[in-house]
């Protein structure tokens, strides 16, 4: 080809004009700049390149043709003179490049892909352990250069196998994907936040001290409280337990700070602080209340009875029992105030089980029945926080169904290792599912179920309440309720 220095083709081949679809009289008529150029300033940076040079080589630049098609040619030419040194244009030739252009793009997007599966955790898109550990290192290089301060936080999704055991890793990687979001809509653009591990999380807080790392736990804590695992209806509360370090208070070294911040999260898991807790609005409700009311109880077993209609009736005549045998047993006040909260709540982790299996109505297949057995941890999770009593009441609920010869669920307990409330409410609760009519059977007369009691006394349950429980039956304090 041949252009003038103004921007108009003079001479083109058929190889030309076949590459930009016009008519060898067309592409004659129009302006390089403004109808094949993409971008016109490519023009000028050309023209700047080629007179100054004398030459270009492998220019290359996008063009468009006649349809709007962009094209990405390489432009080789030289300048052309007069006899007195006058540009008069340009010649030379012009090579189509889109294929190769595209393969380099190609290329350059697995290069990219690639980096990003060797930085980033494939399930939540966070930069992974490794990554991680290493931006960690340098943000310690930075904070030493400029004598600055930073904390990490470690968090720990609390009870993720029981989710995995109970609906499925799928549920588990969502709990992981959901937590994951809400900690980058929480954090800063200069945070940098990593998977640590299976179940734990480490973000990086430039420039931020111990109470500014606070300040974002109780962000996160907010946020949480706003989210949960949806199943069925339900919100399945999800926990997070956190730890915070500062550089360079706690430790200058990388390994260490993160150390000091697991042992910190560890803590909070143990001592209940600092926990974040996502429960269903019922129990949000109740663990507001310092004192909850029988009403405000009532209204969380009434949420399980939507899923189960069997519970709130039984429920009522569990605790009925379990304040019969407790008065016999001449607890403390205390601990009759949690044996009456933990019996009308002792099926509130029912509300996490999926009610193709509560309503079931024939016999469990063993995975079915393997579910139904966390209802008892569900519910701890549920009501771990500031409730009355509250290590009475969860353990109560979490231990309901030991057994007496430790072949119960779901810690295997033997004897008196089981707590006491728990082994009261076991009685009540199998005393009221045994007179109680269900759709796979037909309830048992009162006698046929303390022969059942008397049965099972030294195997499934403490032999001493049970000898208790029947004489309470026999001198007819229970003649109200039976």
């Amino acid at each position: 080809y041949i252009t003038s220095r103004e921007g108009k083709f003079i001479n083109i081949n058929q190889a030309g004009v076949d590459l930009f679809g016009y008519s060898k009289e067309d592409l004659l008529r129009i302006h390089l700049a403004r109808h094949l150029y993409v971008n016109p300033d490519d023009r000028k940076r050309f023209q700047e390149m080629i007179e100054k040079n004398g030459f270009v080589k492998d220019y290359e630049v996008q063009f468009k043709k006649k349809d709007g098609t962009k094209i990405y040619v390489s432009i080789t030419a030289n300048v052309r003179r007069d006899r007195n040194g006058k540009v008069l244009g340009y010649e030379g030739i012009i090579r189509d490049i889109t294929e190769r252009k595209k393969t380099e793009n190609r290329i350059r997007y697995l290069l990219k892909k690639t980096r990003e599966l060797a930085d980033k955790d494939p399930l939540t898109g966070l930069f992974n352990h490794r990554r991680i550990n290493e931006l960690l290192e340098n943000e310690i290089e930075r904070a030493k250069r400029g004598t600055e301060i930073f904390s990490i936080m470690m968090l720990d999704v609390d009870d993720l196998k029981l989710i995995n055991d109970t609906y499925g890793h799928i549920m588990g990687d969502k709990v992981l994907k959901d937590v994951a979001a809400i900690l980058k809509n929480c954090s800063r653009s200069v945070d940098v936040i990593g998977r640590y591990g299976g179940d734990e999380f480490l973000i990086i807080l430039p420039y931020t001290d111990g109470e500014k790392a606070k300040s974002l736990a109780e962000r996160i804590s907010q946020l949480m409280k706003q989210e949960g695992l949806k199943i069925d209806g339900m919100a399945i509360p999800i926990r997070l337990s956190i730890g915070v370090a500062t550089y360079p208070f706690d430790s200058a070294l990388p390994q260490e700070l993160i150390s000091m911040a697991d042992r910190s999260m560890y803590e909070s898991k143990r001592s209940g602080k600092s926990v974040v807790s996502i429960s269903t609005p019922e129990v949000t409700e109740y663990l507001a209340a310092e004192s909850p009311s029988l009403g405000v109880l009532e209204g969380l077993v009434t949420a399980v009875n939507g899923k189960d209609h069997y519970t709130r009736a039984h429920s009522d005549l569990v605790t009925k029992f379990s304040l019969f045998l407790g008065k016999e047993m001449k607890l403390s006040r205390e601990e009759m105030e949690a044996l009456r909260i933990a019996s009308l709540l002792h099926d509130i982790g029912k509300i996490g089980i999926p009610e193709s299996i509560l309503r079931k109505p024939g016999s469990l297949e063993k995975e079915e029945f393997e579910i139904i057995k966390q209802h008892p941890r569900l519910g701890a999770m549920m009501l771990d926080g500031p409730p009355p009593h509250r290590e009475y009441v969860l353990d109560a609920i979490m231990y309901h169904h030991e057994r007496y010869n430790g072949k119960g669920y779901p810690g295997r307990l033997k004897g008196k290792d089981i707590p006491l409330l728990a082994r009261i409410i076991g009685i009540a609760d199998a005393f009221s599912a045994m007179i109680t009519d269900r759709p796979y059977r037909k309830a048992l007369t009162k006698d046929e179920a303390i022969a059942e009691l008397r049965k099972k006394a030294g195997t499934q349950f403490d032999p001493d309440l049970v000898s208790e429980f029947i004489e309470c039956l026999k001198r007819g304090n229970l003649k109200g309720i039976l």
